[in-house]
């Protein structure tokens, strides 16, 4: 079920992004983390290293994996999040 069942990121899957050296990690889920997850191993792990998240993308499939990712989030004073207008910039 969409809102109840959605796949995560493992804590290791998350550490081989941190060696490999990514900038952001972007899931079209709800949460980067498993549904129910009550300890954020991804969330904890990509963003103690300095990787932004970006969730509930919309046409991932779409975009290739080397491209140009613009992003422009609302400045929301105090918040831990936003929501964003992503823009994918790709060779034609």
């Amino acid at each position: 079920m969409f809102l109840a069942d959605w796949p995560g990121l493992s804590r290791q899957a998350s550490e081989l992004l941190v060696e490999r050296g990514a900038r952001i990690v972007g899931s079209d889920c709800l949460s980067i983390d498993c549904f129910g997850s009550e300890d954020f191993p991804a969330h904890n792990t990509l963003l103690s290293a300095g990787i932004l998240i970006g969730e509930n993308f919309a046409r991932l499939g779409e975009v290739p994996p080397l491209c140009f990712l613009i992003s422009l989030p609302l400045a929301i004073e105090g918040g831990s999040g936003s929501p964003l207008r992503a823009i994918a910039l790709v060779e034609s």
